[in-house]
């Protein structure tokens, strides 16, 4: 990433809206989990839960929720897509093990284990063949955050998708120690273009 393009400046306007933010929120407990800010939006402490649409299935069912994208700067809305329930399969030399895969890949991406899929975790089949419709009809509230995600203008993958572990602890860290002042926004995105974003 070279010094000065347009993905540089987008994460330095977000690190300074950050900052701004740091000051009108409370410093978190280190043992403030995922569960703590749901329950908080749940009880009503905070307006806004970011969370996967998977997430939904633990929001209090009376609240009356909507699902909205990550907005831009030129206010086009951004859809975080995840890669997680793809199936990858390695070419093998031994053809019993390679029928072996093939047979359990068509049983992943069989109609009932897609619906099961869909109906229990939120997630969006991997077979396109699968009838959204039909089965968001038994949950529609997966059904509006579906059509709001497709309805981006931009799509982007989630970290998880990208990244390795370690690296997003590392830019974690790199954000809580830019916040306390111990590192500047220059060294930031240096480590940044480093780790070749």
């Amino acid at each position: 990433m070279a010094a000065g393009d347009e993905s540089d400046q987008e994460l330095a306007r977000a690190l300074d809206r950050l900052e701004r933010l740091k000051t009108v929120s409370s410093v978190e407990d280190q043992d403030y989990t995922h569960r703590d800010k749901v329950r908080s939006f749940n009880i009503g402490h905070s307006a806004i839960c970011v969370n996967g649409v998977w997430g939904q299935q633990l929001l209090h069912p009376n609240l009356n929720v909507g699902y909205a994208l990550f907005p831009t700067e030129d206010g086009a809305g951004v859809g975080m897509v995840s890669a997680c329930t793809g199936y990858l399969v390695g070419d093998s030399a031994d053809e019993k093990k390679k029928q072996a895969c093939i047979r359990f890949l068509k049983y992943m991406l069989s109609e009932p284990v897609q619906k099961r899929i869909l109906r229990e975790t939120g997630q969006v089949p991997s077979n396109p063949q699968i009838d959204l419709e039909e089965v968001y009809a038994e949950r529609p509230d997966l059904y509006e955050a579906y059509q709001v995600v497709m309805g981006a203008e931009k799509f982007t993958e989630i970290p998880a998708s990208r990244w390795n572990s370690q690296w997003i602890e590392e830019y974690s860290r790199n954000i809580e120690d830019f916040l306390q002042g111990e590192i500047t926004l220059e060294n930031f995105l240096q480590d940044i273009e480093k780790k070749g974003k």
